[in-house]
């Protein structure tokens, strides 16, 4: 009662403690796992009918599906089930959220960023606090350079989830320098730089954080870094050797 009425959290806390007290009956298992989902937990969400119990038999409500047997890459973006299976299943079930986190992730792949945001949507609309699907948007929104306003709702609760994710970090630098916050900027792309170390634009826009803060010799390292990556562009490369000057004149 208390997941179909939203409170996703509540509900989680409850059926543990069911499945902890009814550990052979499959229904608060069943049950758990789609609240472990609901929360983003998807790795959580199939250990305990997978290794436990039987499927559960079909129910009346319209969320007692079959949890997914994997993760469709919903944890991280990576493979993904086929474009016609999962749009098989959305043909079948147009309130199925795992197929319309997967085909949110295939469009990512296809290029049709826009279309993926309206997939993501449409999973947080089901489920608000289904943090893969605040990532995806996050970035989408970040990315996009048009929707800073919508990517810092996102911001804090991606960063929150996903505290080791270097990807994620990269784009919260990005987005924190174009709002002129040099030194929260630069602490991302930091944290970012421990994995991404042959990322040539993630040491431009450090570079620049640098500079901006008036710390020269860091700026000129960590420009001089982007342009031996090579950088995607010319613009950048450009900027990166003027700055660089600059910044040797001042020290």
């Amino acid at each position: 009662m208390v997941f179909q009425a939203g409170d996703y959290a509540y509900a989680l806390s409850l059926l543990k403690a069911a499945a902890r007290l009814l550990p052979a009956q499959p229904e608060p298992l069943h049950d758990l796992a789609w609240a472990s989902f609901s929360m983003g937990n998807v790795a959580e969400a199939r250990p305990p009918c997978k290794a436990r119990c039987r499927p559960a038999p079909p129910l009346t409500s319209s969320r007692r599906q079959t949890v997914p047997r994997n993760d469709g890459g919903l944890h991280q973006p990576g493979p993904t089930p086929g474009a016609a299976r999962v749009q098989q299943v959305l043909q079948t079930n147009a309130t199925y959220v795992p197929a319309w986190m997967a085909w949110g992730l295939i469009q990512e792949q296809q290029g049709h960023a826009k279309e993926a945001e309206q997939s993501y949507e449409k999973v947080l609309a089901a489920y608000p606090l289904f943090a893969p699907a605040v990532r995806q948007l996050f970035l989408l929104y970040a990315r996009d350079g048009n929707n800073d306003a919508k990517a810092y709702d996102y911001e804090a609760k991606a960063a929150q989830a996903f505290p080791d994710d270097a990807d994620l970090a990269k784009v919260v630098g990005l987005l924190e320098y174009r709002r002129k916050n040099y030194s929260k900027s630069l602490a991302s792309l930091t944290q970012s730089a421990r994995k991404k170390q042959n990322d040539a634009e993630l040491f431009w826009y450090e570079g620049m954080d640098y500079y901006a803060l008036n710390q020269n010799a860091q700026a000129k390292t960590a420009l001089q870094q982007a342009v031996a990556l090579k950088l995607p562009s010319a613009d950048m490369t450009a900027e990166a050797n003027r700055v660089s000057v600059c910044s040797s004149n001042v020290s």
